[in-house]
């Protein structure tokens, strides 16, 4: 199953957009200790300005459960 994910950071830390990116990713309906999780980084960007002044890094992935 694909499931999709996007983080964020506030202070541009690759690192912490992505371990944002995957806490947000959909639970797994059928999790087992030993199964491999495959993760692609679709996009980084940023978004900035706007009515609510966002100035983040977004990192958007992908996996394959």
């Amino acid at each position: 199953m694909k499931v999709e994910g996007v983080g964020y950071s506030d202070s541009f830390c690759f690192d912490e957009a992505f371990e944002n990116a995957v806490q947000n990713l959909p639970k797994d309906d059928n999790p087992f200790p030993d199964k491999l999780i495959k993760i692609t980084v679709e996009s980084i960007g940023a978004e900035l300005g706007g009515i609510a002044g966002f100035h983040r890094m977004v990192v958007r992935i992908s996996a394959v459960y």
